[in-house]
């Protein structure tokens, strides 16, 4: 006979598991590990720190490409979804194929809210790591501002940020004494100029931080490899360790620093905004009519339906997200895109021509570039396209599921982290024959790419939470590269062949990256 207090505790213990909060949780994270475990492994994990060793940012790269070299050799089949673990009882599912990966990414499922909760600090809850009614407002309420329309009116600063860069460069070949031989630091002046296009594209904000260099930028690059480093060790996820070590002093002085800057320019249109000033220089005129279509001013007008408008924590966070997201990636893509033409002179030299063809056609002053002639660098594109491949600009995406998905036929279950992992994606040989190879007609619009699936290339994500803004760093760094072939000639010092990727939260290089400039004859 069963003993009566046996029995109570027994329902006891059941009516906990099933109707308290914490029980409810532990119930759905068993459930989770329990269908996470019959995910296949590609690589054994360590049994307490999972596989955060063996995929260290500095090595990742060389390690995936490794992995997929030895499934290949192999024999092994590659279904397009497997297990990453954090610890030996934290599972995630990875997902790396057109299929898997279109099964996450069609859908709005959000973000991963354990690791990008890293971010709050820094961007707050802003369109990169909201989710819900929430995202789908802001998301909303920002899409006219990148509409094709206001973009045609960027094409100006895209010109005048870039001959600033060109004007910089000039001066150092001037000042050397080696005109022929003149090394410039890409790592270092390209985030500058990026910074300055989404600050007076988004913004409307006049900056002249490529001639006096501020401390926002270095700031960003902190923020970025501390929040990842963060994400790597278990230990440091407690805010009460992490903010007593070296590193987690480091994190919050980076934040002050870009809080700091974004509250400068929100103050600043705020104080323009209530005083109504209308410009009297008709030099300005642009300037105004942007400012009137620009996101910040989205942001600042906007009404919900009780006439509330939004407040400033909110705008700050979204600030804080289209400061870092418009110009850390697309500085990182456009590195890495004069770096593998610096190394590839007839890839160079064929966007060249091409630059310079649709500058004589269009009738174009030296250093201009507009919306149309933009239109037609279609070699430029698929140059940068391949670039994006070769080196994922965003190579992690991380998702939490809100309902169960089959995949392949494993149930990943509700409240699963799914990880999409767009840099294997992007280097499958089944996919990309020879994938290390930098091959921009690989997306030549006449080549025979018809049987390439939905979603084998997604640089800027895709679905319903796709970047926002891959239309304007799109146009931003045709314009760079156009403008840059047409003035100087690129090449690699010797000390430069041997740059890795580091897959952080965007894909860095392993060290600064330095070109060799020459100027061009008239």
């Amino acid at each position: 006979m069963v003993d009566f207090t046996t029995l109570a505790l027994f329902l006891g213990f059941l009516f906990f598991l099933t109707r308290s909060d914490y029980g409810r949780w532990l119930y759905k994270r068993l459930r989770c590990v329990y269908y996470l475990r019959k995910l296949p492994l590609n690589v054994r994990p360590d049994w307490i720190t999972g596989h955060m060793r063996v995929a260290h940012p500095d090595s990742t790269a060389e390690f995936i490409t490794e992995v997929i070299a030895d499934m290949r050799a192999k024999g092994l089949p590659r279904i397009g979804i497997s297990r990453s673990d954090l610890t030996h009882f934290v599972h995630m599912a990875n997902i790396d194929s057109p299929e898997t990966i279109a099964a996450v990414l069609k859908t709005s499922e959000p973000k991963n809210p354990y690791l990008y909760g890293f971010f709050l600090p820094w961007i707050g809850d802003g369109l990169l790591v909201s989710n819900g009614k929430k995202w789908a407002r802001n998301r909303r309420l920002l899409t006219p501002a990148f509409h094709f329309d206001i973009l045609k009116g960027y094409a100006s600063v895209y010109g005048s940020a870039v001959g600033v860069l060109l004007e910089k460069w000039r001066t150092a070949v001037h000042e050397s004494e080696h005109a022929t031989d003149v090394r410039v630091n890409i790592s270092h002046d390209v985030p500058l100029l990026t910074l300055d296009v989404i600050v007076q594209c988004a913004m409307s904000y006049q900056t002249d931080c490529q001639r006096n260099p501020n401390r926002y930028t270095d700031a960003v690059m902190d923020l970025v490899k501390l929040t990842q480093m963060r994400g790597m060790d278990i230990f440091k996820h407690l805010d009460f360790i992490y903010y007593r070590t070296n590193d987690g002093r480091r994190y919050k002085e980076a934040c002050d620093i870009a809080h700091k800057y974004s509250e400068s320019i929100i103050k600043e249109r705020r104080c323009h905004l209530s005083r109504a000033e209308v410009p009297s220089d008709g030099d300005d005129s642009d300037l105004e009519e942007r400012e009137k279509r620009d996101f910040l001013h989205i942001l600042l007008t906007a009404r919900d339906t009780n006439g509330d408008g939004m407040s400033f924590e909110d705008v700050q966070s979204e600030v804080d997200t289209f400061l870092f997201e418009g110009h850390d990636t697309t500085a990182s893509a456009l590195q890495w895109a004069l770096y593998f033409l610096a190394g590839h002179p007839a890839v160079q030299e064929r966007c060249r021509l091409e630059a310079r063809r649709v500058a004589s056609e269009q009738y174009l002053a030296v250093g201009e570039v507009t919306y149309d002639s933009l239109q037609e660098l279609h070699y430029i594109e698929q140059a940068l396209k391949e670039t994006m491949r070769l080196a994922t600009t965003v190579p992690l995406i991380h998702r939490a599921l809100t309902h169960d998905i089959n995949i392949k036929g494993y149930l990943l279950p509700k409240g699963a982290w799914v990880v999409a992992n767009l840099f294997t994606l992007h280097h499958e040989p089944d996919l990309w024959p020879d994938p290390m190879k930098y091959d921009p007609s690989r997306f030549d619009a006449n080549a025979e790419n018809e049987s390439r699936p939905a979603f084998s290339y997604a640089p800027f994500s895709g679905g319903p939470r796709n970047c926002i803004g891959q239309n304007l760093a799109m146009e931003e760094m045709k314009s760079a590269v156009s403008l840059i072939l047409q003035e100087f000639q690129l090449s690699l010092p010797d000390d430069m062949h041997d740059v890795k990727q580091c897959l952080y939260l965007v894909n860095k290089p392993s060290k600064p990256i330095h070109l060799i400039i020459k100027p061009l004859a008239e």
